[in-house]
């Protein structure tokens, strides 16, 4: 497993190479997340960011498509975090 932001097809190439070297299943997942999402889980950290990291990654990434070698790729569009009990 790779947690990672992984913004464009040259670094995701690289994990992906890795795994098929191995026989690895490759399973991507692509957490498409408004930025209106983002910035009201940002006010709500304990330990907050600058904003301007979240829009400059906003303006890097190349979305991933199956074409990159994935077995399953998966997009989750707006997602919510559960509240904490």
């Amino acid at each position: 497993m790779v947690d990672d932001t992984n913004l464009t097809t040259v670094i995701r190439k690289q994990h992906i190479d890795l795994a098929k070297k191995y026989g690895a299943k490759i399973q991507g997942v692509f957490m498409n997340t408004s930025t209106t999402i983002l910035e009201k889980r940002q006010k709500s950290r304990r330990d907050p960011f600058p904003l301007s990291a979240i829009y400059k990654q906003f303006k890097q990434p190349e979305k991933p498509v199956s074409d990159e070698g994935f077995d399953e790729l998966i997009v989750k569009k707006d997602n919510e975090q559960p509240r904490s009990t």
